[in-house]
């Protein structure tokens, strides 16, 4: 993994936050608020992934305001966080 980025996509009606987990060579996972596990796998990241953020200093940017992407890199391997 090379890359996190968290973002959101309009569903019409509701946003949903997703995930997306990026290699190098242009592949990805994405995970999605829906899918269980999500909280537990997002809290934990930084115990994994020295210079991840907190969930706490990211959330908030992601879901508003509504109806917005609001692409967000959380880590890279090169950097860590993304946000300093």
């Amino acid at each position: 993994m090379d890359q996190v980025a968290a973002f959101k996509i309009d569903l019409l009606a509701v946003d949903q936050i997703r995930i997306q987990l990026a290699r190098a060579d242009g592949s990805a996972l994405e995970i999605t608020e829906d899918m269980g596990g999500f909280g537990d796998l997002v809290e934990s990241l930084p115990t994994f992934l020295a210079g991840f953020p907190p969930c706490a200093s990211w959330w908030g940017g992601v879901m508003l305001p509504p109806f917005d992407t609001n692409w967000t890199v959380l880590w890279t391997r090169a950097g860590g966080s993304a946000l300093e």
